[in-house]
């Protein structure tokens, strides 16, 4: 585990100045994220008032990505 980081201002970014949680920095390679919903995110995508059901509680994804120093 490298770090985890809550999201919950719901703009879809977040900043992550490639530390560790114990504040080194993380080297170069190969490093797997995962990603799980914690609440139900809804989005008016009609603007008409009605919210769509965007992300479930409980749903995961796992992502990879390179870190190149």
């Amino acid at each position: 585990m490298i770090k985890t980081i809550e999201h919950t201002n719901g703009s879809g970014d977040e900043l992550w100045r490639s530390l560790t949680s114990s504040g080194q920095i993380v080297v170069s390679g190969l490093y797997i994220a995962h990603f799980e919903v914690t609440a139900d995110i809804y989005e008016d995508k009609n603007g008409d008032g009605t919210d769509e059901l965007l992300f479930k509680k409980g749903e995961t994804s796992i992502e990879k990505f390179i870190i190149i120093r």
